[in-house]
């Protein structure tokens, strides 16, 4: 049983687990990064694979496209992936505002 459940169950209630980063972070010439076409191409897949159910398939994006992204969340959803086998997920929104994307999703257990 993954730690979170683990957690649940012994609380009794609802838990959080957080994984928080922001992913590209070259989306914009003028931002500290500068720009990469590889932000918007590492956003997208992100958001594919959120969408899609298949957070497995982050350990398959090139560790040079998640670089040149200047991308700091592909370790978090990694965890994130782990912390969480069979769960569902649903993509909130997604919006690159400024020189970096963010992402918001949330995730649920299995039904028991």
């Amino acid at each position: 049983m993954p730690a979170i459940a683990a957690a649940a169950k012994v609380f009794g209630g609802r838990v959080a687990f957080i994984a928080s980063a922001d992913h590209g972070h070259a989306h914009l010439e003028e931002g500290p990064y500068g720009y990469h076409p590889n932000a918007a191409k590492y956003d997208a897949l992100v958001c594919k694979l959120v969408r899609s159910g298949q957070l497995e398939e982050l350990s398959d994006i090139r560790p040079e496209t998640v670089e040149e992204a200047k991308a700091d969340s592909w370790w978090q959803m990694l965890m994130l992936h782990g912390a969480t086998p069979g769960w569902t997920g649903r993509l909130i929104s997604y919006e690159a505002p400024t020189y970096f994307g963010m992402l918001t999703a949330a995730y649920s257990p299995p039904p028991s």
